[in-house]
Parts: structure tokens; C-alpha cells; sequence
């Protein structure tokens, strides 16, 4: 739902575009204990989808995580807000 009704959105778009690198790991279909899923359990501590993260390019260290809440109507100003809170 993220993906296809929040992050194309033009406040949220502009924001990942100008300031963000867009990176997937999908565990949903990852067999246990492969790669995907220790990387996803050493940046978020869940295998659950999806949760967002930032990460430090130099230092690979989780800054900043945010995981969906309340009704989906909220969630373009929370994620606006969770990313501004970055910059």
C-alpha cells in the first residue's frame, strides 16, 4: 500500500527523490536464516513487512526506524514527518 498509494504522492516523492537512496530487502519469501533475513533482523529486529529505516552510508548504523500505524489515511503525513525529521 506504501509503495503504491504514499510514496508516489508529490510531498513524499520529492522528499525520497532529492534526499534519499531507495533500498528493498524482502524477506517474505527468504528461506530461514538467509541473508535477507539476518540483514533485516541486524537493521529492524523483526523479519515483519514492511518497515522503513535509514541507514548511514558510511556507517551502515540504523538512524532512524518507522513502522506503519493507525489508518492508512495517516500514514503520508507520518512518513513525511518521519523522513523530515532526517534532514
Amino acid at each position: 500500500m506504501m509503495e503504491e498509494e504514499v510514496f508516489p504522492r508529490p510531498a513524499v516523492a520529492e522528499l525520497l527523490s532529492k534526499n534519499f537512496i531507495e533500498a528493498w530487502i524482502h524477506t517474505d519469501h527468504a528461506t530461514k536464516g538467509s541473508e535477507q533475513q539476518a540483514l533485516s533482523l541486524k537493521l529492524v529486529g523483526a523479519l515483519a513487512n514492511p518497515q522503513y529505516v535509514i541507514v548511514d552510508p558510511l556507517t551502515l548504523e540504523v538512524s532512524e526506524k518507522h513502522q506503519l500505524s493507525g489508518h492508512w489515511n495517516s500514514w503520508e503525513a507520518k512518513f513525511i514527518t518521519f523522513l523530515k525529521a532526517q534532514l
